[in-house]
């Protein structure tokens, strides 16, 4: 009788298989996967934390991206699925009901020497000004 290593799957063609299906990444769900090998749910269980396993995982999520892009590529609900499936959730459209009057810029202006009766100072007169007066804590 042959001793059975740790952490070997021991139906070593049924595991070849395995990694093959979950490195395509069309299985729908784990139990699925059981049946069509023939092995034990728990077997599956205990497959998926092999580093082979991982590792065949990853093609199988970054394969299903790569098509899924491709599908969809033009396709604004693709994208947000994406940012879904990444754990960003993307954001909604929100109407704002501030309204920026220019008679506030204008204000603005004016007091920090930028703006003179309705025109402009000289640029870098009025920015220095301005800049003083923002020192000054005025």
């Amino acid at each position: 009788m042959t001793k059975l290593i740790k952490n070997r799957p021991y139906k070593e063609a049924e595991y070849a298989k395995f990694i093959k299906l979950i490195e395509v990444g069309n299985q729908e769900t784990w139990l699925m996967v059981a049946q069509a090998l023939g092995v034990d749910p728990e077997t599956i269980t205990k497959w998926k934390k092999t580093p082979a396993a991982q590792a065949a995982l990853a093609k199988g999520i970054t394969r299903a991206v790569s098509e899924m892009e491709k599908a969809g590529a033009k396709d604004w609900r693709m994208w947000e699925s994406r940012l879904r499936m990444l754990g960003v959730n993307p954001a909604t459209k929100i109407e704002s009901e501030e309204k920026v009057e220019v008679t506030h810029v204008n204000k603005i202006l004016v007091a920090y020497g930028i703006k003179e009766d309705g025109k402009l100072r000289e640029p870098l007169t009025g920015q220095i000004a301005a800049l003083k007066k923002i020192a000054s804590g005025e």
